[in-house]
């Protein structure tokens, strides 16, 4: 009675994984043609079945599909190059990474104020850096914003990895490396905003964010299940 629903997520999650990688592949497809129209048509839909394998195998946990969700809002506000639909973008990003770390303080329970201590340093130093390092790209709102956000993303970072040697949880690695890509992603997107875009610069930003939802949301299924 225990073994036959506990297979069938397994099965959930492997064949939600192979639609999200077709999706993945058939959207980079188009970063890589910088056919921009079919690229943004595109774009969303891979994080949408992330966020149906979430509520197919975790529908009691609906803090990780809220998460996801708030970042194809993100993703939807970025598809704009305006400024203020940038900004609002940011901000339902740094809410899922935010509720990202609350999800893994609530599943360990093995974090002390020093985290806390930790990240109220980052997000004073990370702010003060970007506006200085990037005054001459940025005005003050998007420097210390940006600051911030960072200064979450490496928070996750740092998080992830103590709980890894922590717990000798193996899968909170994956977690990691989705963050790491994730921070690699939207410092490109930074770069291709307010300093100098490169070359195929946009299908490098899409593959290392779709490898980091999947590194990051996928591990944590097999967390919870």
């Amino acid at each position: 009675m225990y073994d036959k629903p506990m297979k069938r997520e397994y099965i959930t999650i492997i064949v939600i994984s192979i639609i999200f990688l077709i999706l993945s592949a058939i959207s980079l497809f188009y970063c890589y043609k910088e056919n921009q129209k079919l690229r943004k048509i595109r774009k969303p839909f891979p994080i949408m079945t992330l966020i149906t394998l979430l509520m197919a195998v975790s529908i009691n946990e609906p803090v990780l599909y809220l998460a996801l969700t708030c970042g194809l809002i993100g993703d939807l506000f970025l598809i704009s190059f305006d400024k203020r639909m940038f900004l609002a973008g940011l901000a339902f990003f740094l809410i899922e990474h935010l509720i990202n770390f609350y999800t893994l303080y609530r599943f360990t329970d093995l974090f002390n104020n020093y985290f806390y201590l930790i990240y109220g340093i980052l997000i004073v130093v990370f702010p003060l850096i970007a506006s200085i390092v990037l005054k001459k790209f940025a005005k003050p709102l998007f420097t210390i914003t940006g600051g911030i956000y960072i200064a979450t993303l490496v928070m996750q970072i740092i998080s992830s990895i103590y709980l890894t040697v922590v717990t000798g949880n193996n899968l909170l690695i994956c977690y990691t490396m989705g963050y790491i890509l994730f921070l690699i992603s939207d410092s490109l997107i930074a770069q291709k905003r307010f300093i100098a875009p490169f070359k195929k610069m946009q299908f490098l930003i899409m593959i290392t964010y779709y490898a980091a939802q999947a590194l990051i949301y996928i591990p944590l299924l097999f967390c919870i299940i």
